[in-house]
């Protein structure tokens, strides 16, 4: 049986900054082999499925390369920042758990996203990539499945509704 390799990349807010220097010194130590080529499976929750989505969502521009580097991603989260991630409001003295809120502005996340990464889906991507989805506002969870290279398994598209 062949080793595989799977890269997990928790979520975190604007803490994607800390996986994101990780993987810059992973990438560092990789000789300049890209992550997506490294690793069988690249998942994420949260801010680390956006992680995922940026190592393995290919360059709109540049054929066989990822949109972005993990150097890429940690400006990108070191520019997010104040401006899509909240510290704390008002509404956490009322809900201090954060219960059934979303710790970002999505219209602003996705929008910046959507800038860098473009509008490709995850049965274009450069590896295998799984990212759970879940509407809190809903509490719904979002069809996915991951979509499979090498079995070429059909893939389910998470989006919001």
């Amino acid at each position: 049986m062949a080793t595989r390799f799977i890269l997990s990349i928790d979520g975190g807010g604007i803490r994607g900054i800390i996986p994101a220097v990780i993987l810059v010194e992973l990438a560092k130590q990789r000789d300049g082999l890209p992550l997506h080529k490294a690793f069988d499976l690249i998942a994420g929750t949260s801010t680390g499925g956006i992680i995922a989505a940026g190592l393995t969502c290919p360059h709109p521009s540049k054929a066989g390369e990822a949109a972005c580097t993990p150097a890429d991603l940690l400006g990108l989260y070191a520019n997010l920042g104040a401006d899509t991630f909240r510290e704390s409001s008002l509404s956490d003295v009322f809900n201090p758990f954060g219960l059934n809120d979303p710790s970002y502005d999505a219209d602003v996340l996705e929008a910046k996203l959507k800038q860098r990464l473009g509008t490709a889906t995850l049965d274009k991507g450069l590896s295998t990539v799984l990212i759970p989805a879940y509407d809190i506002r809903s509490a719904r969870r979002f069809s996915c499945r991951i979509q499979t290279r090498r079995t070429g398994a059909p893939s389910v598209d998470a989006s919001r509704p």
